[in-house]
């Protein structure tokens, strides 16, 4: 009768510590899927943040009127705001708070015109931008640029 007890001991230990494998593995995908939900809410906040879709809403009006070239000065609080949302994803997205797949998928287009039309020398310096203020967000485009876009999340 002892040994069938040293063998349910043993069995039952076999179970709590499988047990304990299958929490650990449950834990780590409810936290990556946290991580994922995240990302989303941060990419959403570009189209239903009241400050941005301001910004965004100004500029396209000053674009649209052809003001925007003659003088971006004005517009320029607009453009950093821009540019800090895009470089506070940028950083959390190197830092792994963010998952930069999700980040690409959709961000991507939006991130690479708003540099390209902002953040070069000419209309940078109009701005008077430094474009070295937003080092994540560049190093952020040029290794999307170096891998083409996955399509699996």
């Amino acid at each position: 009768m002892p040994e069938w007890l040293t063998i349910w001991a043993a069995v039952q230990g076999v179970a709590i510590s499988a047990t304990a494998v299958i929490a650990w593995v449950q834990l780590g995908q409810l936290r990556e899927a946290q991580r994922a939900w995240k990302t989303l809410e941060a990419c959403e906040r570009y189209e239903s943040d009241r400050t941005i879709v301001g910004s965004l809403r100004a500029l396209r009006n000053a674009r649209n009127a052809g003001v925007l070239d003659l003088n971006p000065q004005k517009y320029r609080l607009d453009v950093v705001l821009i540019l800090n949302y895009f470089e506070g994803i940028a950083i959390a997205a190197a830092q792994g708070f963010y998952r930069e797949s999700i980040v690409r998928a959709h961000l991507e287009p939006l991130i690479r015109d708003h540099v390209r039309e902002f953040l070069n020398p000419v209309m940078a310096q109009r701005m008077g931008l430094n474009p070295d203020d937003f080092d994540s967000l560049q190093e952020l485009l040029n290794r999307w640029k170096k891998a083409p876009m996955r399509t699996e999340f």
